[in-house]
C-alpha cells in the first residue's frame, strides 16, 4: 500500500497488473508525483479544512528540525515550532480559506541551529472532500541568499544615491534617444527648477544659452553615435546671472549587457572661480615680468673710495659713480648743486 501526499488515501499497488488500466495509470502518476515531492528541496505542507497538518515532505522536516511524525496529524496551532512563525502561517492559512485565493507571504524562520532563514511561501486553496471544506497546499522556498543579495543591493543603491546627491558637480543621465532620464540635486539647484521638470526632456529644452546648447547637443549625439567619451569646455550664460560661467563637461557612454550604447552620463564641473583665479594670476605675472624688465637692481657691496667716491668694478678699475651706475642700470644722472655746496662754491 502507498499513500499520496494529495489526499493520504491508500492506493493498492501490491499487484498493479490486477488493476484496470486507468487505475494503474493513476497509481503510476501518483507514485511519480510522490517521488518528486519527496525529493523536492522546497518545503511542501498540506493542511486540511480542520487546520490539521496532513503531510510534510522531508525538506519541511529538515527545515523545522522536527521529525514528520511529530507534526503530521496535529493541529497547525499545536505543532512544536516557533510561535511567531506559527502566527504568520495561521493568518495566511485562514486568509486563503476565507478568500479562496492564493496568498504569498515572506517570513523569517528560526532554524534549529540558531540561525534565521528567510522564506517565501505560497498558500493555495484546495478542496478537502473528506471534511467537506477547503484545505491549503503550501510551498515555501528558502530565499535567504536572494534576500541578503537584495538587501546588499538596496544598501549599495542607497550609498550611491547619497554620493550622487552630495556631489556638487552637475550630473545628468540621457537615454538612447538623447532625452534626460536623471539629474542630480546640484543640477536642479543650478538651473533653479525641480528635478522632475527635466525628465524626458532634450538638452534644447533645458539649456537657454544658444551657443552652449548647440555645443552640448552636438557632443551628446556624437557620443551616442560613436560610443567614445568626450570632454567639452564651454561658457554658459544663465538668465539669472549677469556674467557667463565656465564649465568643463565629461560625456561618458553607458552600455547594456550586449555592449551597445544605451545612454550617456554627463558630469559638469564649474570652473568659473578657478578660471578667474588663473586669469588674475596670469595678469599679475605679466605685470611682474613687465616690472622686472623695466628695472635692473644693483645688489651686493660696492667698493667705493671714501675720498673721491669712485667705485671699483669687477676688473679692478675705478670708475666715477655716475658712470658705474649708468652702465649697470637704467638710471640717468643730471648734475646740479645742492644748497650747501652752492654756498661753499660762492664763498670760495
Amino acid at each position: 500500500m502507498a499513500t499520496s501526499p494529495a489526499d493520504s488515501t491508500p492506493v493498492p499497488n501490491d499487484d498493479p497488473a490486477a488493476l484496470p488500466d486507468s487505475a494503474r495509470r493513476l497509481a503510476q502518476r501518483e507514485a511519480a508525483f510522490t517521488a518528486v515531492v519527496e525529493a523536492a528541496g522546497d518545503v511542501i505542507v498540506q493542511i486540511d479544512a480542520e487546520l490539521r497538518v496532513t503531510y510534510i515532505n522531508p525538506a519541511a522536516a529538515r527545515a523545522a528540525g522536527v521529525p514528520a511524525s511529530e507534526i503530521v496529524g496535529r493541529a497547525a496551532l499545536t505543532v512544536p515550532l516557533d510561535e511567531a512563525f506559527k502566527g504568520i502561517w495561521l493568518t495566511a492559512i485562514r486568509d486563503t480559506i476565507l478568500t479562496g485565493l492564493p496568498v504569498m507571504v515572506d517570513y523569517d524562520f528560526p532554524a534549529p541551529d540558531g540561525t534565521t532563514s528567510r522564506f517565501q511561501a505560497r498558500f493555495t486553496p484546495e478542496p478537502d472532500t473528506e471534511h467537506g471544506g477547503t484545505g491549503v497546499f503550501v510551498i515555501a522556498r528558502d530565499i535567504t541568499a536572494l534576500h541578503r543579495a537584495a538587501e546588499a543591493l538596496a544598501n549599495r543603491e542607497a550609498e550611491l544615491r547619497a554620493i550622487v546627491d552630495g556631489v556638487e558637480d552637475l550630473m545628468m543621465r540621457f537615454d538612447a534617444q538623447g532625452r534626460i532620464a536623471f539629474v542630480n540635486p546640484a543640477f536642479a539647484r543650478a538651473v533653479g527648477h525641480p528635478v522632475e521638470d527635466f525628465i524626458n526632456r532634450a538638452p534644447a529644452d533645458v539649456l537657454v544659452d544658444p551657443v552652449a546648447r548647440a555645443a552640448f547637443s552636438t557632443a551628446l549625439h556624437r557620443v551616442l553615435r560613436d560610443g567614445r567619451a568626450e570632454t567639452l569646455e564651454f561658457e554658459y550664460q544663465r538668465a539669472s546671472e549677469p556674467n557667463a560661467r565656465y564649465y568643463v563637461t565629461r560625456f561618458t557612454p553607458l552600455r547594456n549587457s550586449h555592449g551597445q550604447v544605451n545612454g550617456v552620463l554627463t558630469l559638469s564641473h564649474d570652473l568659473t572661480e578657478r578660471r578667474a583665479t588663473e586669469l588674475e594670476r596670469e595678469r599679475l605675472l605679466q605685470e611682474l615680468l613687465h616690472a622686472k624688465a623695466a628695472v635692473t637692481t644693483l645688489k651686493g657691496l660696492l667698493p667705493t673710495c671714501s675720498w673721491c667716491h669712485k667705485i671699483r668694478d669687477e676688473h679692478g678699475h675705478w670708475e666715477q659713480m655716475e658712470s658705474y651706475i649708468a652702465k649697470r642700470s637704467e638710471a640717468e644722472f643730471s648734475h646740479g648743486l645742492c644748497p650747501e655746496c652752492a654756498v661753499k662754491m660762492l664763498t670760495e
